[in-house]
């Protein structure tokens, strides 16, 4: 229980650091970014992002048919770094 208490404060306080960023921001600039500035999309980065995913994947399933531990099991199925099953 402690562990997820503090990622809820961490999370939390991200938030609210967000949020007064925005308020103390709010009203000060007359020019924003233009449509295109904000959508467009890192080509390189998503590569990256996607290449270290399909990475990984690969090393827990290359783990997982040499017989390893529960928790890693629990991990290739989605169910986070708990390693118990789904009901």
């Amino acid at each position: 229980m402690w562990p997820w208490s503090c990622l809820i404060v961490a999370e939390a306080s991200l938030f609210a650091i967000f949020v007064v960023a925005y308020l103390y921001d709010l009203g000060k600039s007359l020019s924003g970014p233009s449509p295109g500035e904000v959508l467009s999309v890192p080509i390189l980065g998503t590569v990256c992002l996607l290449s270290s995913s399909v990475t990984v994947a690969l090393a827990v399933r290359a783990r997982l048919g040499r017989g390893c531990r529960p928790a890693l099991r629990g991990l290739a199925a989605g169910d986070g770094a708990s390693g118990r099953p789904s009901s």
